[in-house]
C-alpha cells in the first residue's frame, strides 16, 4: 500500500488511503488492508475520519468522494455528491470531517464545500489566494488556509472574512490543523501561526 494520507480517531482506529485502490485500517494492534476503492482513480489522496464508522476520502483531482461505513467504501459520484447545478469541471482537493454529518472539502481550490449528510454545497472563492488546506474540529468550527497569507473560519453558519496570517510566498502551500476548543495551528514554508478565539 502506497500511503498518501492517514486519519486517526484514537489509539484504536486509524485509516490510511493510497494507490492501487487500497486502504488499510489500524485496530490498535495491527493493520488490515481493505480493498474496494473501485472508482476510476488510482486510489485515495486525502482521508478524514470522524469515527471508526465514518470516513471520507477524496481521490486526487476527482469530481466525487468515497465514504467508509465501518466495513467498506462506497462511491459518491458527482451526480449525488455534487449538486447538478454546479458549473464547470469540479475536482476535490482536501477534506476534513468534524462529525459524521459534517465535512468540508476544498474544491477547485476554492472555499470549502460542505457536506451535511446528503449533498456537497458550494461556496464563493477565497479572497487573496487559493485554498490549499482545511481542518474541522466539529460541525461548528473549521479553518481554511490559502496561498495568499490569509485564513478563514467557519462558525457553524457562515465563513468569516479573510484573516491576515502572514506574508506567505505565493507558491507556499500552508497546512492547518484545528483541535477542540477551536484552536488552530497554521504552518507555511517558513513560520507557524497560532489561532485561538481569545487572541483572534
Amino acid at each position: 500500500l502506497l500511503v498518501r494520507s492517514v486519519s486517526c480517531t484514537g489509539a484504536a482506529f486509524c485509516m490510511t488511503v493510497g494507490g492501487s485502490f487500497s486502504s488499510a485500517v489500524w485496530n490498535g494492534l495491527s493493520w488490515k488492508e481493505k480493498r474496494g476503492m473501485t472508482t476510476g482513480t488510482d486510489g485515495g489522496a486525502n482521508v478524514s475520519c470522524a469515527t471508526s464508522d465514518f470516513c471520507v476520502d477524496v481521490p486526487a483531482e476527482a469530481p466525487y468522494t468515497l465514504m467508509w461505513d465501518g466495513r467498506s467504501w462506497r462511491d459518491q459520484p458527482m451526480s449525488t455528491s455534487v449538486p447538478r447545478t454546479s458549473p464547470g469541471s469540479l475536482a476535490f482537493n482536501e477534506v476534513s470531517c468534524g462529525s459524521t454529518s459534517f465535512c468540508a472539502a476544498t474544491v477547485n481550490k476554492s472555499l470549502p464545500w460542505l457536506w451535511k449528510g446528503r449533498l456537497w454545497q458550494g461556496s464563493e472563492l477565497v479572497g487573496q489566494g487559493y485554498a490549499v488546506d482545511v481542518s474541522c474540529s466539529s460541525k461548528d468550527f473549521c479553518a481554511v488556509a490559502d496561498t495568499g497569507g490569509t485564513a478563514r473560519t467557519w462558525n457553524g453558519r457562515s465563513w468569516s472574512s479573510a484573516i491576515f496570517v502572514g506574508n506567505a510566498s505565493p507558491d507556499a502551500e500552508p497546512q492547518v490543523s484545528c483541535s477542540r476548543g477551536d484552536t488552530c495551528m497554521l504552518v507555511d514554508e517558513a513560520d507557524a501561526y497560532l489561532y485561538a478565539p481569545d487572541h483572534a
